[in-house]
Formats: structure tokens, C-alpha cells, sequence
């Protein structure tokens, strides 16, 4: 236990400095630069929190699209149990298999960077998406993609500029792969978000 001590030991003020940091791609330091420690408290939080969220608004907004598409006057709203596991299983690919993914890219190239690092890194780029979950229940689309595009371009520019620095550190020659990687997994996340999680 004391292993995992250190990725969890976070104060509050820490934590909200940290996510404050995903939102507001102005920074003159990168995450990296600036929190040297990699914590999993809040990568692991925001992954919580998102297949919560998007599993509950993901039925809310089903049952308004039904709604809508029926001209009913009234919202038949149940809870699709459902979403919950297609959250959990695609949230878990884009959290913990695209990591593992690079980490084991970053051995074989003969990086130090550890897991908990790049799970850190990318675990902080989804928390602009927790908005998103409770602002999805509009009922128009283009609020929607508006809003769900603002998120992935804010973790895209996070994952990307933050990323790409530990590319130009650790894997000279490589970086442009690592940053088109990113650029790719953050748009197949916007389409799984948008047509699997809140259709």
C-alpha cells in the first residue's frame, strides 16, 4: 500500500489546481513542467465520474430524442443499465489501454516514462468532458457537438502539447507519430461519445 500511497497523497487545492491546468490551454508551462508528480487520485476520480455521468445523461438524452422524434408531449425516461457497461468498457479503453499501449512504446524505445505518468497525463485530458455529460441533455445537436468539440480540442491540446513533450524528450524522431496518435484517439473518442454513449 505504501507503493500507491504517493500516486494518491493530493490536497484538494492540488487536485483543482491540476484539473484548472486541462481547461485552459494558455499556460506558458506544461503539465509536465509544472507537476512533475504523476497522481492517479484525480485520473481515477474523472474516470469514475465520467461513466457515471455519461451513462445517466446518456438515458436522459435518449428519452428526450425519443421524445422528440415521437412529437410526444410527454418524457418516458428510464434508466438504460446498459450505458453504464458501454461507458465503463470504451471510458476503460481510452483511460487504462491507450496508456499501457505507450508505455509499453516508450520501454521499447528506452524511455523511463512509467505508466502511472502516462495515465496521469491522459486521465487529466477527459476531465473538460465532465461538463459536457450534464450539458448534453439539450435537446439541440449543434449545442451538442459544440460542446462535446470544445472538450476534445481542450484534452487534445493537453494531450498533445503535453505528450509531445515527453516525445521530444525520450523519443527524438518519434514525436510527430505520438502526436498524430493522439490527435486520432481523441477524434474516434469524440465519435464513440457522440454515437454510442449519447444516442
Amino acid at each position: 500500500m505504501a507503493y500507491y500511497r504517493e500516486y494518491f497523497d493530493l490536497s484538494s487545492q492540488d487536485a483543482i489546481r491540476r484539473m484548472a491546468r486541462t481547461v485552459w490551454p494558455f499556460l506558458k508551462e506544461s503539465f509536465v513542467e509544472a507537476e512533475p508528480k504523476a497522481d492517479l487520485y484525480v485520473p481515477l476520480w474523472t474516470y469514475c465520474t465520467l461513466v457515471i455521468t455519461m451513462s445517466t445523461f446518456g438515458s436522459i438524452v435518449s428519452a428526450i430524442d425519443d421524445a422528440r422524434e415521437s412529437s410526444s408531449s410527454t418524457l418516458n425516461l428510464s434508466f438504460d443499465y446498459s450505458k453504464v457497461e458501454y461507458c465503463a468498457g470504451v471510458l476503460g479503453f481510452f483511460f487504462f489501454i491507450n496508456p499501457a499501449f505507450f508505455c509499453i512504446f516508450f520501454k521499447c524505445k528506452g524511455s523511463p516514462i512509467g505508466l502511472a505518468q502516462l495515465l496521469c497525463m491522459v486521465g487529466y485530458s477527459f476531465v473538460p468532458f465532465i461538463p459536457v455529460s450534464f450539458l448534453f441533455v439539450t435537446p439541440y445537436a449543434i449545442f451538442r457537438v459544440a460542446i462535446l468539440m470544445t472538450a476534445a480540442c481542450l484534452g487534445m491540446h493537453f494531450l498533445y502539447r503535453n505528450m509531445g513533450d515527453l516525445a521530444d524528450k525520450y523519443l527524438v524522431g518519434y514525436t510527430y507519430f505520438v502526436r498524430a496518435y493522439m490527435i486520432v484517439i481523441q477524434i474516434i473518442l469524440i465519435v464513440v461519445i457522440y454515437f454510442v454513449i449519447f444516442s
